[in-house]
């Protein structure tokens, strides 16, 4: 992935593209993926703290990917490309060495062929220690 964007004491944005090839294995190979990703993020006056104060941030993700086919014996199979985009809010908060970080998206766009399952949202969670 290749990611660039600006950052200050309260407004965040980047943006990035990227990329994931699959080699063949018993004669089938997994669909390439395009992906691409445009965040906004906003840190609100009254949390901009330093330690010992949690220290948030709030964001919008917009995520996107596109996929083509499958190769099975270097045939294409029918229905495993297409793409989507994914929109929600995230946020992140800091506290010393550690954060917490979640956020859920919905599709906005689907253009997807029958062999992917339809996903109703996405959901993530992270918890990371600094050392």
């Amino acid at each position: 992935m290749v990611v660039t964007g600006y950052a200050s004491r309260a407004n965040y944005l980047w943006a990035g593209v990227g990329g994931m090839h699959f080699d063949e294995s018993h004669g089938y190979r997994r669909p390439d993926m395009l992906m691409y990703s445009l965040v906004y993020g906003y840190r609100p006056k009254v949390l901009r703290k330093d330690y010992p104060h949690w220290d948030g941030r709030f964001f919008v993700e917009m995520n996107g990917e596109y996929s083509n086919r499958a190769l099975q014996d270097g045939l294409a199979v029918p229905g495993t490309n297409g793409g989507q985009v994914f929109i929600g809010p995230t946020t992140l908060w800091l506290y010393k060495n550690y954060d917490i970080e979640g956020g859920v998206q919905w599709p906005v766009y689907r253009n997807t062929g029958p062999q992917f399952e339809r996903e109703r949202y996405r959901f993530a969670i992270d918890f990371s220690y600094f050392f």
